[in-house]
């Protein structure tokens, strides 16, 4: 017995394997030694105290800062220079109320990011970042240098600017929150970077939500809640995959000069409702000269019930967009149409509420030279191939080919009813 509880007191508290502990008493901010228990270094300006523990933990090849839980005045940026550097909180819930969680929150008129990143492998994780209406990021991936940056359950409010702008590769988000974000043409998250992955993300009243620049990216399990514009595709080979998005008043999603990108399982509600018969759920257009080609879009359920609807589902603006692949999606609620196909060789099948082949039998009766047809399609087929189940009298063809109906014709009437077999195709 004596053994083992010997063994547990030298067991040390995960708070106590951080190598910096961060800590405030409401007066001042303290960085103490997790090794040594000293209080190195303290001040009345948290950024300070930070970013001290943050550069002797770069000094010494990598290593856990730790803020305890409380409201941290930030007034300048915390700058990651080193690999490896670890800032933990002590839980992402507490706003206003210290003893939930720990918050950083920028002080009043302070227009600079809060954190800025030139640094391999470093983790953000377990607390909130209110920005506090300032202009500035809060989280900034430089260019050239970040890689493998992860965020863990991090919580991002009240932000004037994108709130996290990434130039890095091989990172991934799980768990980050991110509400208000105000200001024209400002991202929740803007990702120029490569072959990073995003899961259960949660943007909630943001301007625009995804601005995705980067190539080869993976963002599963999202929400995205009343923005203006949800998500803005312009690099290639991305998926996203399994998510919602609620009430963009502008389009849902917009593929700019994009190639190849994957999206599926989504579910888009209530797009354009700020105008009826304007904008999309999902528009497919050109960057400049660049078109947008060869995108999947599979598997997506886009509905709508409000009074203002969208006016397509799905829309290629022009004929350069083209060899999309738009399979098995469900489509509720439009203005103008569920579809519009412009691309020669862009391939629309088996989607629900946008009908693009049917086939049946259709009887010119004995005496009579014509039958109509309702095709059930979604527009005017320009593929329409007849066969006749038995010896007709004479000639058959089509003809009166609308969006809702064709008539097959023959220019001797059948002496007895004549089945004719057809297929017709958009």
């Amino acid at each position: 017995m004596g053994d083992f509880m010997s063994g547990l007191m030298r067991l040390k508290n995960p708070v106590e394997e951080a190598s910096y502990i961060v800590f405030t008493d409401g007066v001042k901010y303290y960085a103490k030694n997790g090794s040594t228990g000293i209080i190195e270094y303290s001040d009345a300006d948290a950024t300070k105290v930070i970013q001290y523990a943050v550069d002797r933990v770069g000094e010494q090849g990598g290593g856990k800062v730790f803020i305890k839980r409380g409201i941290y005045s930030i007034s300048g940026t915390i700058s990651i220079t080193k690999d490896g550097v670890i800032i933990v909180g002590d839980g992402f819930v507490g706003l206003e109320t210290p003893q939930w969680g720990t918050v950083l929150k920028m002080s009043s008129d302070v227009n600079k990011d809060m954190f800025d990143i030139y640094a391999r492998k470093v983790m953000l994780k377990d607390f909130t970042i209110d920005m506090n209406l300032n202009s500035g990021r809060a989280i900034y991936a430089h260019r050239g240098s970040p890689e493998d940056l992860r965020l863990r359950d991090i919580y991002i409010i009240n932000v004037k600017a994108t709130a996290i702008w990434d130039n890095g590769w091989h990172g991934s988000y799980i768990g980050v929150t991110i509400e208000y974000v105000r200001g024209y043409s400002n991202y929740a998250i803007w990702l120029e970077g490569d072959r990073n992955f995003l899961s259960h993300i949660t943007l909630y009243n943001v301007e625009y939500g995804i601005y995705l620049k980067g190539n080869k990216n993976f963002i599963s399990s999202f929400s995205i809640f009343n923005p203006y514009r949800a998500v803005t595709i312009v690099g290639n080979y991305n998926v996203l995959a399994d998510g919602i998005i609620h009430g963009p008043s502008n389009d849902g999603i917009v593929i700019q000069g994009a190639t190849g990108n994957l999206l599926t399982g989504l579910k888009i509600y209530m797009a354009g409702w700020r105008t009826d018969n304007t904008y999309d759920a999902i528009n497919i257009q050109s960057y400049g000269t660049t078109p947008s080609r060869k995108n999947i879009i599979i598997g997506n359920h886009i509905f709508s019930d409000y009074t203002n609807l969208p006016k397509y589902c799905v829309e290629e603006v022009d004929p350069n967009q083209d060899y999309n692949i738009i399979l098995y999606n469900v489509f509720e609620g439009w203005a103008t149409g569920a579809v519009r196909k412009q691309g020669l060789n862009t391939v629309v099948r088996g989607n629900i509420g946008y009908v693009t082949e049917n086939s049946g039998v259709a009887t010119i009766s004995a005496g009579s030279t014509r039958v109509t047809v309702s095709h059930g399609l979604a527009e005017a087929p320009p593929k329409v191939l007849i066969t006749p189940l038995g010896q007709p009298p004479g000639k058959l063809w089509v003809e009166n080919i609308t969006s809702t109906s064709f008539d097959i014709v023959t220019d001797t009437a059948p002496t007895a009813d004549l089945n004719v077999s057809w297929y017709a195709e958009v």
